[in-house]
C-alpha cells in the first residue's frame, strides 16, 4: 500500500476545476492535508520550530520554513478553501500558508445571493455545539487586500474566539482569526424557521426550481443545472433580480452571529 506521503505529492497534479471555471462543482476540492499553496502548486506542510516546514520527498522546497509571523488567520469554510480557486484569485505568484482547522459554534448555510460564477455560495450560521471542518488561510496584507476584492457580498471581520473558538488540527490550539460574514443573512425555505443547511449546487438549484418565481426568471434548473449557472453567470442584472426576490418573499434571515 502507498504510503500516506505519496498520496500527498501525487495529489499535486491533480487540481479539480476551480468552481469559477466549474460552478456545479461549489466549494470545490480541498486537500486533506496542511499545505503551501507555491503558485500552481501545493506543498504539503507540517509544524515546525518558527513556523511551518515544507514535507515530502524529492521536493525542492523540502526543507524551507514557512514563518506566519504578519499573517491574519483568515478561515474559509466554502470556495476559498480550494487551491484551485485561490489560484484562479491570486495567479500563480503568491505564496498562501493553508492549514486545517475545527470551528465551533457555527454551521454552514446559503447565502441568499447568487454569486457572480453563477453558484448559490456558503455562509456561516451561528449554531451553538456544531463545528465545521474548515482551512485557515496565513494571509499578508496584500494577500487579504486581493481577497477582499474578489468577495463583494461578504466584509471580513474579526470573530470572538470565545463564543466561536477555531483550533488548529495540527498543534492543537484555539487561535484568534477573521473570517468573512455574508451581508444577506441566510437563506432559508419557505414555512421553515431556520436556515436552511448548506448542501451542494444541484441540490439548492433543485429546491429553487420548485419555486414559480424562480422557474420563470431563471428556468428550470431540476435538469439544466449548468446552463442556469452559465445564465447567472452572465447576466448581472438577473443575479439581483433573484437576491432581491429571495429578501421579498421572506427567503432571507439574520445569520445570528453572536457579538
Amino acid at each position: 500500500m502507498p504510503s500516506p506521503n505519496r498520496h500527498r505529492v501525487a495529489a499535486l497534479n491533480h487540481l479539480a476545476p476551480a468552481p469559477r471555471a466549474d460552478p456545479a462543482r461549489y466549494p470545490g476540492e480541498r486537500p486533506a492535508f496542511d499545505y503551501l499553496l507555491a503558485g500552481d502548486r501545493i506543498l504539503p506542510i507540517a509544524p515546525g520550530p518558527g513556523g511551518w516546514r515544507v514535507t515530502g520527498r524529492g521536493q525542492p522546497d523540502a526543507s524551507e520554513v514557512v514563518p506566519l509571523t504578519g499573517r491574519l488567520p483568515v478561515v474559509a469554510f466554502g470556495s476559498n478553501a480550494s487551491p484551485a480557486q485561490l489560484v484562479a484569485k491570486f495567479g500563480v505568484t503568491e505564496r498562501i500558508p493553508v492549514t486545517r482547522a475545527r470551528l465551533r459554534g457555527f454551521s454552514l448555510g446559503h447565502s441568499p445571493h447568487v454569486s457572480i460564477p453563477g453558484y448559490i455560495p456558503w455562509v456561516l450560521v451561528d449554531d451553538p455545539g456544531s463545528v465545521v471542518d474548515c482551512a485557515v488561510l496565513w494571509l499578508d496584507d496584500g494577500q487579504r487586500a486581493r481577497l477582499d476584492v474578489t468577495e463583494p457580498n461578504y466584509d471580513l471581520v474579526r470573530v470572538d474566539a470565545v463564543r466561536y473558538p477555531l483550533v488548529v488540527r495540527a498543534v492543537d490550539a484555539v487561535i484568534g482569526y477573521a473570517a468573512y460574514r455574508g451581508r444577506w443573512g441566510a437563506l432559508r425555505w419557505p414555512g421553515q424557521d431556520g436556515p436552511t443547511a448548506a448542501s451542494t449546487q444541484a441540490a439548492v438549484f433543485h429546491r429553487l426550481g420548485e419555486l414559480g418565481w424562480f422557474r420563470q426568471l431563471v428556468g428550470d434548473a431540476a435538469d439544466r443545472l449548468e446552463s442556469c449557472q452559465r445564465r447567472l453567470a452572465a447576466e448581472g442584472q438577473l443575479r439581483e433580480r433573484v437576491r432581491s426576490e429571495l429578501l421579498s418573499r421572506g427567503m432571507a434571515m439574520p445569520d445570528g452571529w453572536g457579538g
